[in-house]
């Protein structure tokens, strides 16, 4: 079993959700993946460019149309992304005009059933605190960090992260 389906498994397994399905295969122009699509418009992709370690990658959100207004939304976005760097693992980046975020996980993270699960519970408190952000921003609401959430977070996935951590 390769090593992508192994962690989409566990993925779906400790959060409750339907056994994953592959979209594509290795060498075609999918690049062979696995997508779980959650509540709220809220997808996850996981990919393995080499078998060995995963990446997990979600769209935060589209440069705004007006070039002050993306602008902005890019100062914002990095100075956010500076200041979470030391504690989080998630990276932001821009693609084809797309502010998108990733996660690595080491082969061991990967192959690992409590690990894998637990980072992409992070990754997803990650990806909801960064489209809130960005949201904001766009709206030109909340400046502050918080968006509301304990921690920072969407609530909505504060449970989530409980649940995984627990070992469910």
């Amino acid at each position: 079993m390769s090593i992508m389906r192994t962690t989409a498994e566990a993925i779906a397994s400790a959060a409750g959700w339907k056994p994953p399905v592959p979209v594509g295969q290795p060498g075609d122009a999918t690049g062979g993946r696995y997508l779980f699509r959650l509540d709220g418009g809220l997808d996850m992709e996981l990919l393995s460019p080499d078998g060995r370690m995963c990446i997990l990658r979600g769209k935060v959100g589209d440069l705004p149309a007006d070039e002050n207004a993306a602008n902005a939304l890019l100062a914002e976005c990095a100075r956010r992304a500076v200041a979470r760097a030391r504690t989080r693992g998630a990276v932001l980046t821009l693609e084809d005009g797309a502010l998108v975020l990733f996660r690595q996980l080491s082969p061991e993270e990967a192959a690992s059933p409590d690990e894998a699960p637990r980072k992409a519970g992070e990754f997803l408190n990650d990806l909801a605190w960064w489209r809130g952000r960005v949201q904001a921003q766009s709206a030109g609401g909340d400046r502050s960090g918080n968006g509301g959430g304990a921690g920072g977070y969407d609530a909505r996935f504060a449970g989530m992260s409980a649940t995984w951590l627990s070992g469910r």
